[in-house]
């Protein structure tokens, strides 16, 4: 459904950026028209964790079906993002993925270029 409304807004929208499972996905593209496209851009946050809480609480409320408290991961930080470069109104020219990990002393990530 997220490409449906890509191809109805392309043309009529710089970028269609979707979002929901906080998996990227791999279908990034320029749509003919000139649109930005990708249905699932990713989540910014702990890639160790279960959508960014930690992995045994996600777990154990699945397997028992009950209420559990969820907390914060802080396992394997990620910058999940895209960048859109444009030369017009409504017209992108490129779309690219950044898929970057926090450095290794938990510092912000930086991608690279």
């Amino acid at each position: 459904m997220k490409d449906c409304k890509g191809r109805y807004l392309d043309g009529r929208a710089t970028a269609v950026v979707g979002t929901h499972t906080h998996v990227p996905t791999a279908d990034a593209r320029v749509l003919p028209a000139g649109t930005a496209y990708i249905s699932d851009v990713g989540m910014t946050g702990p890639r160790g964790g279960v959508i960014g809480v930690k992995r045994e609480q996600a777990i154990r409320s699945l397997a028992t079906q009950l209420s559990e408290r969820f907390e914060t991961s802080d396992e394997d930080p990620w910058l999940m993002a895209v960048l859109i470069r444009c030369s017009q109104p409504l017209r992108a020219d490129a779309i690219e993925q950044l898929l970057v990990p926090a450095q290794e002393d938990g510092s912000a990530p930086r991608p690279s270029r």
